[in-house]
């Protein structure tokens, strides 16, 4: 979506909430107390510079429970 022309930030949205938002999904499409989730989250390396390369996975959750991993 940023290829043809979306801000990162509209990309996200489209993608989640919004998304979620069209097919009547109240328990997700949000990161919130409550909601259902299923994420992958990223520590960001700051010594390298290529961006795709210079992250390491660091927590998974899935439907809200951590599955792998921790922020710690």
């Amino acid at each position: 979506m940023v290829q043809w022309g979306m801000t990162p930030l509209k990309a996200m949205q489209a993608a989640t909430a919004n998304g979620a938002e069209l097919l009547e999904l109240p328990l997700v499409g949000t990161i919130e107390e409550g909601r259902e989730a299923d994420l992958v989250m990223f520590r960001r390396e700051s010594r390298r510079g290529d961006r795709a390369r210079g992250r390491r996975r660091c927590m998974v959750l899935k439907a809200g429970d951590v599955v792998a991993g921790s922020l710690a």
